[in-house]
This record gives structure tokens, sequence and C-alpha cells, in this order.
């Protein structure tokens, strides 16, 4: 059975649309999030893509997951401070823990 999604959108009731709208948007944000850290991860082990053909991660995310170039900029870039961030709260943890830490 096929169906139109925006048919289906179409026939829903004014806050049934509004609540479906809202629950989307949050599931692309957190698909979005999932997405950033798995690449940050990605770009650690670039022989895994490097198999696959694609001589950069940017490559990777063009080609193989098809997503446009800025989209792929973007979130090459938000997993590289993703990567930083957590290497500075882990060194700071590491910093905490030590009897010399605050």
């Amino acid at each position: 059975m096929t169906t139109n999604i925006l048919e289906t959108a179409l026939a829903l009731p004014d806050n049934d649309l509004l609540a479906r709208v809202d629950r989307l948007a949050a599931n692309e944000r957190d698909a979005t999030v999932e997405l950033v850290a798995h690449l940050a991860a990605l770009e650690l082990r670039p022989s895994l893509f490097a198999a696959l053909g694609y001589g950069s991660l940017y490559a990777y995310c063009t080609q193989a997951l098809r997503l446009s170039e800025d989209a792929a900029c973007n979130r090459i870039d938000a997993a590289r401070i993703c990567r930083g961030w957590h290497s500075v709260k882990s060194a700071r943890n590491r910093e905490e823990a030590t009897p010399d830490g605050p």
C-alpha cells in the first residue's frame, strides 16, 4: 500500500498537523545530533570511508550520504567541534579526578 505523505498531512486536523510538524522537527534535530556524533567518530577512522573509495569525509558525506555541499560542511564542522569539546571535557574530568583538582 502506497501512502502519499502530502495527502496524509493535508488530511490532518489543525492541531494534529501542528503536533506532527513539531514532532518531526524534534526527530530531525535528534537525528542530526546523532549523525554529527557518528561523523566525529568516522573521521577518526578514515580507512573506513577510504575502503569504500572516498578520499575524504567530505566526499563520503556528499557522495555516499548524498548531503548537499553546505550540509556536509556544516556537519563536518560540527563533528570537529563536538570532538574538540569532548576532548576539553575529558581533560577537565581527568583534572578534577586528581588530588590537586578543585
